[in-house]
């Protein structure tokens, strides 16, 4: 007598989970100018000295960034990276606390911010030194002609973090960036990473930010 196939054996259960997919997509990028803006813009000033990157609902991991000089870049000119966040922060001894997330009637006690001080070679290299607070200067900047690309890559690299909190203020040197994927810069959901540059208003650059969304959230697809 012939066996009459299963269900199962004709359509087979999905045993494929996506949740592998809905952790850790494809990278994204997200592409921003900096510098003169011309007088389109004129009602944020004559030099557009900063942008900013936002953790969005579900968080990302910044995991590197491409610097574009889209004029040759002024000798001095330099980039700085700082991460707002009221989300506690924890940089080897540079460490903060969460704190209050302020509304529209009650003001919040204040926000963590992040200082981070990475300085590049121009030549495209993953070797990092200390920066300084305030920016991060190029070695040889002022040799960097327009349209050459400078990498820099959070995942793995080593920097300076300064975290400034409303408890006070604490450093960690040589701190190294973890890899895989929570690796790189994490921006919490609410957290703001701003970019800017030197206050030299000849200069402009496009600033490629690479991300992914953090492990455990959700997007649309």
């Amino acid at each position: 007598m012939a066996l009459t196939p299963s269900v199962n054996a004709v359509n087979p259960p999905l045993g494929k989970s996506f949740a592998y997919d809905e952790q850790y997509p494809d990278p994204q990028v997200t592409s921003l100018v900096v510098g003169p803006i011309g007088t389109a813009q004129a009602d944020v000033g004559a030099s557009k000295q900063a942008v900013a990157i936002s953790g969005g609902i579900a968080g990302k991991q910044v995991r590197s960034l491409v610097i574009t000089p889209l004029t040759a870049a002024t000798s001095g000119d330099m980039f700085s990276l700082t991460l707002y966040s009221y989300a506690a922060q924890a940089f080897g001894t540079a460490t903060a606390t969460a704190v209050t997330v302020g509304n529209g009637t009650t003001l919040g006690t204040g926000i963590n911010k992040v200082q981070l001080c990475i300085l590049t070679s121009v030549n495209g290299t993953a070797t990092f030194t200390n920066g300084g607070v305030s920016g991060t200067q190029f070695v040889g900047f002022g040799t960097q002609v327009a349209y050459n690309p400078t990498f820099i890559p959070l995942v793995g690299g080593t920097c300076t973090v300064i975290v400034t909190a409303p408890a006070g203020t604490n450093t960690q040197g040589n701190y190294v960036f973890p890899s895989g994927p929570s690796g790189g810069l994490t921006l919490n959901p609410g957290d703001t990473l701003v970019i800017a540059k030197g206050t030299d208003t000849l200069s402009q650059y496009l600033v490629d930010v690479e991300w992914t969304f953090s492990p455990g959230g959700s997007f649309s697809r």
